[in-house]
């Protein structure tokens, strides 16, 4: 089934050289492969009959998701790149703190989308919803009296930019195309 050539796709980044080695072996593996029509068929399922146990398990779960979202400055705002940097602070410092430590959530973040023009508040498993949100409702409360150094800023700005700022390697650029 796989062993068509006429399914096989191949996207290559890299110097002339390399490419025509990567053409050469490709010629060789195409001689190699049947190209014979390609037929779409219907997988079949198993007929499973009274053969066999299916158990599963449910329960009740006391833990939630929880989310609490505001309008924020776009992509566009001098305010954005600030922005960027509070969201990753607020994530591992507040958020991190109140949400995760000391009120169980597996996790807590905050999400600013300059592109949407959203700032989010975010938990998931969360067993303490309640206290969460009265956490969201202290995040201005806790942005005023506090001061990060210079070197948390720039960590946090650092934090920002490595999603946004990596290199691309051949093999990632080969998929983004």
């Amino acid at each position: 089934f796989l062993l068509n050539a006429n399914r096989l796709k191949a996207s290559f980044s890299g110097s002339s050289r390399q490419a025509q080695r990567i053409q050469q072996w490709l010629g060789v593996l195409l001689g190699e492969m049947e190209s014979g029509k390609i037929e779409i068929t219907q997988p079949q399922l198993p007929d499973l009959g009274n053969h066999g146990r299916r158990e599963g398990l449910s329960f009740m779960a006391d833990v939630a998701y929880c989310t609490s979202c505001f309008p924020a400055p776009h992509v566009s705002d001098p305010r954005s790149a600030p922005l960027q940097a509070l969201a990753h602070l607020l994530s591992f410092d507040y958020l991190w703190e109140e949400v995760r430590v000391k009120g169980g959530a597996y996790g807590g973040i905050c999400n600013y989308d300059p592109g949407k023009g959203t700032l989010a508040l975010m938990s998931y498993r969360d067993p303490n919803i309640e206290r969460t949100l009265d956490v969201y409702a202290r995040v201005e409360q806790f942005i005023r009296r506090n001061h990060w150094s210079q070197q948390e800023i720039e960590r946090a700005v650092i934090g920002c930019t490595k999603h946004e700022e990596r290199p691309l390697r051949p093999a990632w650029a080969t998929a983004t195309a």
